[in-house]
């Protein structure tokens, strides 16, 4: 039930996050780079072939996707994208240390489950449409550039998924403090945005009365 839960979720949050030119590709690239190597390190050859076939698929699609797009990867992409990243955490997960190092290669998941549980504490409807994502604010009230945002998430996720990697031997407690060291530093920028773009639309509604 947990991993059928897990699939689940993995596949729509990656969905929920393909809504910045380039971001879907971009992440999915460096993504399953990563868990490529980690599947090599693990003996793990058919794991490996699928990872490198759709980092291969994601770096192929991204020229058509980069801004501004031609193409767009729709539910058909992400979905599979998604969902490929749960089975593949399935597959190499043998404890809790796999298990947690592997969330770490894809830390745009922690863009989606911030803005979801921040929009359940303000009592919205969860199945609504929204443009509460942290990519949606620094794409649309910050006014940064798709191909910024999106090499934004690439670089940070290719530097926690690196330091994940190099914290392995660790255990879970090194890689427990690297996921909250990182969820804290997140949850910052987004409430700080976040009231920044408050503030902004209660100043230009002052002004308007």
């Amino acid at each position: 039930m947990f991993w059928a839960l897990f699939m689940t979720a993995a596949a729509n949050f990656y969905n929920f996050m393909d809504g910045v030119d380039g971001m879907a590709g971009l992440s999915g690239l460096v993504c399953f780079s990563l868990m490529a190597f980690f599947a090599l390190l693990k003996g793990n050859t058919p794991v490996f072939m699928l990872c490198i076939s759709a980092a291969a698929a994601s770096a192929g699609f991204l020229p058509f996707n980069w801004p501004k797009a031609r193409v767009f990867m729709g539910d058909g992409g992400s979905l599979a994208l998604g969902f490929a990243f749960g089975l593949t955490v399935h597959e190499l997960s043998s404890g809790l240390t796999d298990f947690l190092l592997l969330l770490l290669f894809l830390p745009m998941h922690s863009d989606a489950l911030i803005t979801l549980f921040a929009r359940w504490r303000e009592g919205e409807q969860l199945m609504k449409a929204h443009r509460k994502h942290l990519y949606q604010y620094l794409a649309n009230e910050l006014r940064l550039d798709h191909w910024e945002v999106s090499l934004l998430y690439a670089l940070s996720q290719a530097a926690v998924g690196t330091a994940a990697l190099l914290l392995y031997r660790g255990g879970p407690f090194a890689i427990t403090m690297l996921a909250a060291s990182f969820s804290l530093v997140f949850i910052a920028a987004y409430r700080a945005i976040k009231s920044s773009v408050g503030l902004k639309e209660k100043s230009e509604r002052s002004v308007l009365c």
